[in-house]
């Protein structure tokens, strides 16, 4: 018999026991598949649907199907459950699951994903620093992200200085950053052209005389001649 897992993301400490206890409970019954685990990989993840649509969205790349837990005031409708989470409802949910798998289907990058993916060459590179360590779930306990986590919580790092301290490519590094900047655990910054010095633009540019000087120099030999009664 096929066993399946499901994890959470980013829920209160207290759902996470209660979904726990509940997966105990449907356990008992030896027709039930499912088991809770903290780390991917997923066949299941319950989240937060107060987080925001970035912060789903890559739950929703770690696992084939994503419940998303809502205030009551909010409707229950397809992967949307409303709080206080029922036993009756998770368990028709995971059935539902395994009759009907949810695929995850590849929807069209924003912008800002697209620059992730494809930075242009004539624009400064985008340099990424860690605001705070990654959940489990993003770093699947693989030491090279790990190792990139830990020297993005340091400093900035472009695509380009990653791959060349891990050995990847870009394209193999890209990913990672994609996930933690849709979660919201990355600064940006743009490297830009240096501003010329003070010193470079007065070579640039050199100084011509001013006015001022020209009627001051102009002054002071007319007072001479006429002392000298020229």
């Amino acid at each position: 018999m096929s066993v399946y897992r499901l994890g959470t993301y980013q829920l209160p400490a207290a759902e996470v026991i209660l979904v726990r206890t509940l997966l105990r409970l449907f356990a008992h019954d030896a027709s039930f598949q499912w088991r809770f685990v903290e780390e991917a990989p997923y066949d299941a993840l319950i989240v937060d649907g107060a987080n925001s649509d970035q912060a789903v969205k890559a739950a929703a790349q770690q696992a084939r199907a994503v419940l998303a837990l809502t205030r009551t005031l909010d409707a229950d409708g397809p992967n949307r459950l409303s709080r206080p989470l029922r036993a009756d409802r998770l368990k028709l949910w995971l059935e539902s699951v395994e009759d009907h798998p949810v695929e995850v289907k590849a929807s069209a990058p924003s912008p800002l994903e697209a620059e992730v993916a494809a930075p242009s060459p004539s624009e400064p590179e985008t340099a990424f620093k860690l605001r705070r360590w990654p959940p489990v779930g993003l770093l699947h306990r693989d030491p090279i992200r790990i190792r990139m986590a830990t020297l993005m919580s340091r400093r900035y790092l472009k695509v380009s200085e990653l791959a060349s301290i891990t050995g990847l490519s870009p394209q193999e590094v890209q990913p990672f950053l994609h996930n933690l900047q849709l979660v919201g655990l990355v600064e940006l910054k743009r490297e830009r052209e240096p501003s010329p010095t003070p010193q470079a633009q007065q070579i640039a540019a050199p100084e011509t005389p001013s006015a001022g000087k020209g009627f001051f120099g102009k002054g002071l030999i007319g007072s001479i001649r006429k002392r000298l009664g020229l």
